[in-house]
């Protein structure tokens, strides 16, 4: 999956959509056309997006596999200790 199509699925998981999540946060939405069109945004814009959506950087570049295993395990399940 693209970054735009990630940052476009947690939106929508948090009720809202990439070009008001830009107008909230002061950016241009012409910013998200670009996003689309393959462009990345840069690091700070990244980490503002991240914070607003309560997400990790690094959900923005999750792909398919990713988004059906599980987080982790449970503390103490499967501890090789």
């Amino acid at each position: 999956m693209t970054f735009a199509d990630n940052l476009k699925r947690i939106c929508s998981e948090r009720g809202t959509n990439p070009t008001a999540l830009c107008k909230e946060l002061g950016l241009s939405t012409s910013k998200v056309s670009a996003w689309y069109n393959g462009s990345l945004p840069k690091q700070e814009v990244m980490l503002m997006l991240a914070r607003k959506l309560d997400c990790s950087v690094m959900d923005f570049f999750a792909d398919e596999e990713d988004l059906h295993e599980p987080r982790g395990r449970p503390v103490g399940e499967g501890d090789p200790r």
